[in-house]
């Protein structure tokens, strides 16, 4: 269910094929955890290098916290960062998100306490509420003058360290 294992210290988990439904943020804000492995067969996720997708790749559901590395690219492809995907990835400095992307969700980026700047593809329609609320590092966001932009939600920008922003 929704924040099952908020915080807690799994290092590694795999979720079993039979699983159908992953809750919001079930492994929000887990510094430890480094990997997420789908099994083969199951119908509705998978993983690549231990981030899980939804099957089809079209939605990044969740980003363990404590995966190894400063930067990670999305796939081209993925049109959803979905709600809470990175919550609490402390790790990161950089994401860099494809030109595919439509959608970035609701508590998205929340938390990612050291995200430095942030560039919006054309592509993306809103930015869903508390996106990127308190990113503290997050000095800059750049949303092009060809961006497709209808919103920006509730506070998506709330308690971040924004010093620049080009709408």
């Amino acid at each position: 269910g929704e924040h099952a294992f908020i915080s807690s210290g799994l290092t590694t988990v795999t979720i079993p094929a039979s699983v159908y439904d992953l809750g919001i943020g079930s492994f929000a804000d887990c510094d430890d955890l480094t990997e997420i492995k789908v099994a083969d067969g199951n119908a509705f996720y998978k993983d690549t290098d231990g981030v899980v997708y939804t099957i089809d790749e079209k939605t990044l559901v969740e980003y363990p916290a404590g995966k190894n590395g400063s930067t990670y690219n999305v796939p081209e492809g993925v049109e959803v960062i979905g709600i809470e995907a990175f919550y609490g990835s402390d790790i990161l400095n950089y994401v860099y998100l494809p030109q595919t992307l439509v959608n970035i969700s609701e508590r998205a980026f929340y938390s990612c306490t050291n995200l430095r700047s942030m560039t919006v593809p054309d592509a993306v329609l809103q930015i869903g509420r508390l996106a990127f609320a308190q990113d503290w590092k997050l000095a800059r966001v750049y949303i092009s003058d060809n961006t497709k932009m209808a919103r920006i939600g509730y506070q998506a920008f709330a308690y971040c360290g924004l010093t620049s922003m080009r709408i």
